[in-house]
């Protein structure tokens, strides 16, 4: 072939690969701003890419040629300058390489227009939530962002009057409180109330911590742990496998309990026990137990002298000599409670605090500013090492209980004790514990009680029966006396 021809052909073909580059950039493939959807798309090869691959392969052919026996060093020289001197097309080729350019251009543009068709499916699948939650993410974004300009702005404020003060050079009378008192308030802080999350005595959603175990009735969903549904005589628990051997601790549980229905139970509980919690009587769990448990209760079985208003938190310390008497509502065995109204609420908080001997309960229901406080005890103890677990049940009544998170820190609250003591053999025991009492039945009714309610029910319907009759015969007369005027 004329070499006028050839030079034409391989300009067509660099014409080509330039435009197909050019309709490349403008779809932001190669300078544009790069597309994670669009990474398998490779770019076309130019002629100065076969150029480099037929050179690569010249030099391997010559290593492979080198340990050859050569009678004359000069006739590999040859060789190796008539191949790199070699015109890259041929007659032959270069057909070939139009058929593979064209090739690759079609499958470019196919796979180009597949990725467009699924970018605006995702768009259009996602742009009406996008549109329900762009003004409230706006919002959010522009507060944060003022926090995070506001705290920077002070950081640096702070910092330029700290290096003020130590090189004793006069600053601001305003900057200069405002660092004492973040510097007091700092400290105050932390020789009053510090606290230190601890991750693995934690319960947070995706719910996918190793630490924590469910069982019975229990279901893991994406926003909650639901302990029991709403169906009768379930019983549910998840616990934490990792002993707690913080000598102070503070755990927030976040929860819903919720239904339709008017009569509900039975409630749930919260532990921290010697063992981790399994099925049984009390409100999913053993009933007799060694350390503290913490009981919301939703259903009142105790009718006697020592009934309340329920629902209604208490809680117990057992050293494993007692049984939580459910039929009693626990009130054998209380060590103090409050009436509580945590059901159906979008979200109920409960803090239980162990500090300095003393154990605290205090409740945030939705929409209130402030806890409240459900009871205070002194002189608590409590051994460290123990488990906790949260546990529900249901009975012929039910109830859906719902666990978002359970949040454990460690307090740093200033104890003295000695370092090198043994605070995992402690007794769990408590000074203001109820006075024990025998366990007496509901008084049953006498039978003379039972003939006169008997006669009260008969009496009212008789009542009743009567009315309806004298009612009918009322009606049946004015209906006589209507069709007389017709």
């Amino acid at each position: 072939m004329d070499e006028e021809v050839i030079k034409e052909q391989e300009d067509g073909l660099r014409g080509d690969i330039l435009d197909l580059k050019a309709q490349i950039e403008e779809n932001e493939l190669v300078h544009g701003i790069p597309s994670k959807g669009m990474g398998s798309v490779y770019v076309p090869k130019d002629p100065e890419h076969f150029s480099r691959e037929r050179k690569c392969a010249l030099h391997k052919t010559m290593q492979v040629l080198e340990p050859q026996s050569i009678f004359l060093q000069a006739d590999l020289m040859v060789e190796e300058l008539d191949a790199s001197s070699r015109r890259e097309y041929t007659e032959k080729s270069i057909p070939i390489l139009l058929h593979q350019f064209f090739i690759d251009r079609m499958h470019q543009m196919v796979i180009l227009k597949h990725y467009h068709l699924l970018r605006w499916k995702r768009y259009c699948f996602s742009t009406s939530a996008t549109e329900s939650i762009c003004s409230e993410y706006l919002n959010k974004l522009q507060q944060l962002t003022n926090e995070y300009l506001d705290a920077s702005s002070r950081a640096r404020r702070l910092a330029s009057t700290t290096e003020g003060l130590l090189a004793g050079s006069d600053c601001d009378i305003e900057d200069v409180t405002e660092y004492y008192l973040a510097r007091n308030n700092s400290l105050t802080a932390h020789s009053i109330h510090s606290s230190y999350h601890v991750r693995d005595n934690s319960l947070v959603p995706p719910y996918s911590s190793p630490h924590w175990v469910p069982y019975g009735s229990t279901v893991i969903e994406p926003q909650f742990v639901r302990l029991t549904s709403d169906v009768k005589s379930s019983q549910g628990g998840i616990f934490n496998i990792k002993p707690l051997f913080a000598r102070d601790w503070e755990v927030v549980i976040l929860f819903h309990v919720h239904s339709p229905k008017t009569l509900v139970g039975d409630g749930f509980a919260f532990w921290y026990t010697q063992h981790p919690p399994s099925s049984g009587p009390a409100f999913g769990s053993r009933d007799k137990f060694r350390g503290l448990a913490v009981f919301f209760d939703t259903y009142a079985n105790q009718n006697g002298e020592h009934s309340h208003e329920h629902p209604y938190v208490s809680a117990m310390i057992n050293d494993g000599s007692k049984s939580y008497d459910h039929d009693k509502d626990g009130t054998l065995t209380e060590l103090s409670g409050c009436s509580s109204n945590f059901r159906n609420n979008d979200y109920s908080m409960a803090t239980i605090r162990y500090a300095n001997n003393q154990l605290k309960v205090s409740l945030k229901y939705q929409g209130a500013a402030d806890p409240v406080d459900c009871f205070t005890v002194d002189g608590v103890r409590l051994p460290t090492g123990y488990f906790i677990g949260v546990s529900a049940a249901t009975g012929d009544l039910s109830d859906n209980h719902d666990i978002y998170s359970i949040h454990t820190y460690e307090l740093d609250v200033g104890r003295k004790d000695d370092p090198f003591a043994d605070f995992s053999k402690i007794e769990p025991s408590a000074d203001q514990e109820a006075a024990p009492r025998a366990r007496v039945d509901d008084t049953p009714p006498s039978r003379f009680s039972r003939v006169i309610t008997l006669f009260s029910w008969l009496f009212v319907f008789g009542l009743i029966s009567g009315g309806g009759y004298m009612g009918y015969k009322y009606y049946k007369k004015r209906q006589r006396q209507m069709k007389r005027f017709y």
